[in-house]
């Protein structure tokens, strides 16, 4: 943003002698067109702000104010105005100021404009990925390609996600818009959420800044949806709603319609803008494919995914000693030391390192592998379908009220919300020795679906803190 002036420095107080020192200061918006003027005087009771557009004929760009700063949103274009401001008071003559204004319009930033071939990784979930086509004719005639998500209305949470290698800066440049077209009639609810804030790391727990997300409502058409991540509808993704938003540079945009809900339908997204560009998204195993889209970011992987070859045929097991094949191990709202000295080398377990589990009273608080780095690979629980894990829980400094019970579940990680359709075994345990807990699904044999292992101390909705230990985790 840029505002250059020239002022008129010689107040003509026309015998109104009691009004003196009329002036005003002015703020532009990010984006330049939107000026804010706040009037002062000596006597003066009420303002008048002509903003100077030439383009109105009906006065709409002169505004009455008491004293407070009052708004006007100029043309998007760089032009010159002349703003004058008029101080009034019972009894006295008016006496204007006025000030050669210069607007300088800074159009968005340009995301992802779908033309040309852009690097921006887009990924779908298990409905479909989205897909660059030829357009069905741009909000303004001009695209040639779009994005196209076709949903099959078969999961709550259906989106598709952007994944530039870039960045996302929202902290100084908050909105960001997107030109849509529905075919339906049926208004429908737009989320954009921003995703994984800069140095996030997943595996260890680390979340600077949570994820953030807008609604607005879209209708039949093409039509430009804007996502003011500063206003008042801005919140921060569930179940975070009640911090305070602190606005980050993040990896990724995910967009869904009506959020929450199953909603078939094909929808075209195109020249999303806005925010601006951040730092570059780290590859940390510098195999070519960005941490945002590499399901393996930790290990160097010649797969597209950015994982090694499968592993497929190999049961998953981990004694943390170094000799497992459990590569990538992920946790939700835990800190995990995956190579942490025992803390009781007793009874069933002398080893020498454990898994420590320490929950900070996450909600939803997890750790989780799963069977291949290709989640297209699905456990046969037709011919084994039983896991052991050996846990210690030392008695807590603060006492709990939870159960005192590790839920096991599998889940498909392959899709975009992997929680539906999951299925469970809980193992109560007690305080203060090494216990082996084994984990019966034979009742879900025929299932062939399932890629993921999750072990969860204490039940979801449960903000207690919880420090565990794990061994020995094994699949037969």
């Amino acid at each position: 943003m840029s505002v250059a002036c020239k002022s008129d420095d010689n107040d003509d107080n026309g015998g109104g002698a009691s009004i003196t020192n009329v002036d005003f200061t002015y703020e532009a918006s990010t984006d330049g067109t939107v000026l804010s003027v706040t009037p002062t005087s000596t006597g003066g009771t009420s303002y008048s702000v002509d903003f100077g557009d030439p383009a109105v004929t009906d006065d709409s760009d002169v505004i009455a104010t008491s004293g407070p700063a009052v708004s006007y949103d100029y043309p998007n274009e760089t032009a010159t105005y002349t703003v004058k401001v008029t101080a009034s008071a019972s009894g006295s003559e008016s006496v204007t100021k006025e000030k050669d204004v210069v607007i300088t319009y800074e159009g968005l930033q340009l995301l992802a404009g779908f033309e040309d071939g852009e690097t921006l990784n887009l990924r779908g979930d298990t409905s479909g990925a989205p897909v660059v086509v030829e357009s069905k004719t741009g909000s303004d005639g001009s695209s040639s390609k779009v994005a196209v998500a076709s949903y099959e209305g078969n999961a709550n949470w259906e989106a598709f996600t952007i994944n530039p290698t870039k960045h996302i800066n929202v902290k100084n440049k908050s909105i960001i818009t997107v030109e849509y077209y529905q075919e339906s009639a049926a208004a429908r609810q737009a989320v954009l959420k921003l995703e994984t804030a800069k140095g996030t790391d997943e595996a260890n727990g680390i979340y600077p800044s949570v994820e953030v997300e807008i609604s607005t409502e879209a209708v039949q058409g093409w039509q430009t949806l804007t996502f003011d991540f500063q206003g008042d509808d801005a919140r921060n993704s569930y179940p975070n709603g009640d911090k305070a938003i602190i606005l980050d540079q993040y990896q990724t945009i995910a967009i869904f319609i009506d959020f929450g809900s199953s909603v078939a339908g094909t929808y075209w997204f195109d020249n999303i803008s806005g925010a601006e560009w951040g730092d570059d998204v780290p590859d940390s195993d510098e195999d070519n494919v960005i941490d945002s889209v590499d399901v393996c970011p930790d290990v160097f992987g010649t797969e597209a995914n950015g994982c090694p070859p499968s592993t497929s045929g190999t049961d998953p097991h981990d004694d943390f000693e170094g000799n497992g094949n459990i590569t990538t191990w992920f946790a939700d709202d835990v800190t995990m030391d995956k190579a942490f000295a025992n803390p009781s080398k007793t009874g069933i377990n002398t080893s020498n390192t454990v898994l420590k589990y320490s929950d900070e009273g996450g909600q939803y608080a997890n750790i989780r592998f799963d069977l291949s780095m290709d989640t297209s690979v699905k456990y046969d629980l037709s011919t084994k379908n039983k896991f052991k894990v050996k846990v210690f829980v030392p008695t807590p400094t603060v006492a709990h009220t939870e159960p005192k019970q590790l839920a096991l579940k599998l889940q498909d990680g392959s899709k975009a919300s992997p929680w539906e359709g999951q299925v469970e075994v809980i193992q109560t345990y007690v305080y203060d020795q090494w216990q082996e807990l084994t984990f019966d699904f034979s009742a879900q044999s025929a299932a062939t679906d399932f890629s993921r292992v999750v072990i969860q101390f204490n039940g979801e909705n449960n903000n207690e803190h919880v420090l565990a230990y794990i061994d020995d985790i094994t699949y037969e």
